[in-house]
């Protein structure tokens, strides 16, 4: 009985350090979110990105955002069509079967209500014409048919902005900032605007570049109590969460097409660069690769379905961008030979790739993460999985699979960017691995 008690009496001991271990972590990303206002943060804590928040939380006119839906539709410039509109209203039930979930077409189709009011509410002839057009789109059941006409109009005028807010501020580069998975709106946005203030800490000439905040769907299951005396912004670790790390890839892939027209529509002298963080190496890689072979099941050997079928229709319809293109990713979530063995070498002479790992992150390395809990998918790329094996880590086998023949050498670089075991990205920006790694991705020469 006294060994039960002793035996319990350090289990008890054990579970408290890890618990306080995880408190202090969480109060140390405080300073991270002390200086934005309480009330933006709470109000947009979702994946609903109706309001640009950037314009009222970026005082250097450094970002100019795109938002997307769950099939990597692009949010209109003009609010107007979704005025009154709710998160709930735009989520919904997700039943993470259907892929018109969290979707302008499901919007459109479910609330025509709604819509239909807002539609009559725009003056601008072509522009009511265009919603109109849209609304018998979605009544008649056709995802298909109201996603090829929202595309081809919103595509064309962000991209239009886009290279008009380029030009207006004088910027010649630009940088896609991609989150990863389970990042709500505003958490996201001070991702990107801390990764800004880090870069020009560490010597980047950050005025020099045009910062985009690439928003898409990616769950928004997260806590967020902000009190500086309690801050919480803990991933809810539950098996609904952890089973629908998969479901939202997909959002990734559609949403990493509609980036690469983007980014093949943008003026020739302008330079380009991706980060991506975590899941968001999906979105950053598929932009710049047809990533065919991560589709076969990994346990029938079949296709995925439908959405699989979709995916590589569309692919067809827009190659990766034919330019000049460095991607940092860190800690990618994915596998690495099963991504880049598609990367084709008439493509990939033209792309850098910067891979930050880290063998202890708990997430990509799934150590310490209880069963059926985030353990959907390959993230083999961002632990090095088998690093320590007497055979080649995974960072080195990707490396020698695309050398010389997919891409130039010296455009695959590889570094550890962390020893700690948070995957959280701010517990990065206070790793040395993970500065270092950006200078290099920024070109930052040394003094």
């Amino acid at each position: 009985m006294k060994t039960s008690y002793k035996f319990f009496g350090l289990l008890s001991l054990l579970l408290l350090l890890i618990c306080c271990s995880s408190i202090r972590d969480e109060q140390f990303k405080y300073k991270f979110f002390k200086n934005y206002p309480k009330e933006v943060i709470n109000s947009n804590w979702n994946q609903f990105y109706k309001d640009d928040i950037t314009a009222s939380l970026d005082a250097t006119k450094n970002l100019f955002s795109l938002r997307m839906d769950g099939y990597g539709s692009i949010y209109p410039g003009d609010d107007t069509i979704l005025s009154g509109i709710t998160n709930r209203d735009f989520s919904g039930n997700q039943k993470m079967v259907d892929q018109c979930d969290i979707t302008f077409y499901k919007l459109f189709r479910d609330k025509d209500e709604k819509i239909g009011k807002n539609v009559e509410r725009i003056k601008d002839v072509n522009r009511h014409a265009f919603y109109e057009t849209l609304l018998r789109h979605s009544a008649a059941g056709s995802i298909d048919s109201f996603t090829i006409t929202w595309d081809a109009h919103f595509i064309k005028e962000y991209t239009r902005k886009l290279n008009e807010t380029l030009r207006a501020r004088n910027k010649k580069k630009v940088v896609f900032f991609i989150h990863g998975y389970n990042v709500p709106y505003s958490l996201a946005t001070i991702q990107c605007m801390e990764f800004i203030k880090l870069a020009k800490q560490n010597g980047v000439a950050v005025e020099e570049y045009l910062f985009v905040p690439v928003y898409w769907p990616s769950n928004d299951m997260k806590n967020h109590e902000l009190d500086s005396g309690k801050l919480n912004t803990f991933n809810h670790r539950n098996y609904r969460n952890g089973r629908r790390f998969g479901y939202y890839s997909n959002r990734a892939y559609y949403s990493a097409l509609t980036l690469r027209q983007i980014i093949t529509k943008i003026s020739p002298e302008v330079s380009v660069r991706i980060f991506s963080h975590s899941l968001g190496a999906t979105l950053a890689t598929t932009t710049l690769i047809d990533t065919k072979a991560k589709f076969q099941h990994p346990r029938r050997g079949s296709k995925s379905g439908p959405i699989t079928d979709d995916l590589e229709k569309i692919m067809k319809l827009y190659p990766p961008p034919g330019r000049e293109i460095k991607v940092f990713m860190n800690v990618p979530a994915i596998p690495g030979e099963n991504t880049f063995t598609d990367l084709e070498a008439a493509y990939g002479k033209n792309y850098w790739f910067y891979v930050g790992f880290n063998p202890e992150d708990e997430m990509v390395s799934k150590r310490g993460i209880p069963s059926k809990i985030y353990k959907q998918g390959s993230t083999t790329l961002g632990c090095d999985y088998r690093f320590e094996s007497s055979d080649k880590g995974e960072v080195e086998r990707t490396r020698l699979l695309v050398s010389n023949e997919k891409l130039l050498p010296g455009h695959f670089i590889a570094a550890r960017v962390g020893v700690q075991r948070d995957h959280d990205i701010f517990t990065y920006y206070e790793q040395r691995g993970f500065i270092e790694m950006m200078k290099t991705f920024f070109d930052v020469a040394e003094k």
